[in-house]
């Protein structure tokens, strides 16, 4: 039996993948009319749904999420930033390849792989016997935080894309690995997509602001050079730190994922 997607949460998993099927078409459906709506698209013709799902998930004020998608105020990130955090995620790749070539097992990274709400930092795919097979329905997908921030959509949006796969978190900045299955956020996800949904489709209908809500812009947070020299510093030094953790995490969701013989106890 067929449920809607405004129904309470089921108890049954079958109805739960139904549930999640059914609310996953009209996310879509909903950014896809955003995105037509306020242009909101790639270079390559797609709509731009992490961005959308996220200032979504953002703004209650409809006057707000009109006029950031209007000016398409998608958060930019200093340019030092976004080289640490390339810097860090080709130093795990790097790390990965070097543990996993040392087990019986062949295992491929891709980094910067595109999923359907957003991209993972590395995507690691088992290959069988050798050939770059992809499978779909198990998968490891880290995300790299080199800064403070952390965004609990951008979590959900990941583990809704890949429900059957194991999201690490490694935040550097925070001395922090997390590891997330979608099971142990699966309630959370309903709300989530039902509310981005429904938020969606109030914005489709909200045209013309009868006054100014009054709120404050969010502008971007430009770091000055001392405390971006302090983040380099920092990365060095919670880097080394963290990097046993997060590589024994991987090691472990592999070993949990695949059932083959790579080992978690591998000492980096």
């Amino acid at each position: 039996m067929n449920r809607d997607a405004n129904s309470s949460k089921p108890n049954d998993p079958f109805e739960t993948c139904e549930l999640l099927e059914d609310l996953n078409k009209k996310v879509d459906e909903v950014c896809a009319k955003i995105a037509a709506r306020f242009n909101l698209f790639t270079v390559d013709g797609n709509a731009r749904k992490a961005a959308i799902i996220e200032m979504l998930a953002e703004n209650d004020c409809m006057d707000c999420l009109v006029r950031t998608m209007s000016e398409k105020r998608y958060e930019k990130v200093d340019p030092l930033y976004l080289e640490c955090h390339s810097t860090a995620v080709s130093i795990l790749v790097e790390e990965l390849h070097r543990l996993i070539n040392g087990t019986e097992e062949l295992v491929a990274t891709s980094t910067e792989a595109q999923i359907e709400y957003g991209k993972a930092d590395i995507l690691i795919e088992h290959i069988s016997g050798g050939l770059a097979v992809k499978s779909a329905d198990k998968e490891v997908l880290i995300e790299v935080k080199t800064g403070e921030s952390i965004s609990l959509p951008q979590i959900l949006r990941y583990l809704i894309s890949k429900p059957n796969s194991t999201l690490i978190v490694w935040r550097i900045a925070n001395n922090q690995v997390l590891a997330f299955k979608f099971d142990d956020v699966m309630e959370l996800a309903i709300f989530f997509e039902r509310m981005i949904c429904v938020r969606g489709e109030r914005l489709l209908d909200y045209w013309e602001p009868t006054e100014e809500c009054g709120h404050a812009c969010k502008c971007g947070y430009r770091p000055s050079s001392e405390s971006m020299m302090k983040a380099v510093k920092r990365l060095s030094e919670n880097l080394t730190e963290t990097m046993p953790t997060v590589l024994e995490q991987t090691m472990k969701a592999l070993f949990d994922q695949f059932g083959t013989s790579l080992q978690a106890g591998i000492t980096p």
